[in-house]
């Protein structure tokens, strides 16, 4: 991080390189549009069931065996990048 800048002063900066901070698709306290709620939800929905997908293999101890511990991996993988696209989407408004 530059010396000086805030955090929030370094992801404007961030964003605004690319361009995702120009143009129609952001502006400030308008909300979120209606398709960002849209994948907001599928978001929540790949979360949630990768949350499952887990809880169920942590539970069972017949899905302790080193193929559900790949599975295991897939789905935890799965579930963070879900996690950190719907964050992304928080932040910017734009999926792309």
């Amino acid at each position: 991080m530059e010396r000086g800048l805030r955090p929030r002063e370094v992801i404007v900066l961030h964003y605004t390189y690319p361009g995702k901070l120009r143009g129609a698709r952001y502006q400030p306290g308008a909300g979120l549009r209606a398709d960002a709620v849209v994948f907001l939800a599928v978001c929540a929905l790949i979360v949630l069931e990768n949350l499952a997908v887990l809880i169920v293999l942590g539970r069972h101890s017949r899905f302790h065996a080193p193929m559900f511990l790949l599975l295991g991996s897939l789905t935890l993988s799965d579930l963070l990048a879900g996690a950190v696209y719907a964050a992304s989407i928080l932040v910017v408004s734009d999926p792309s």
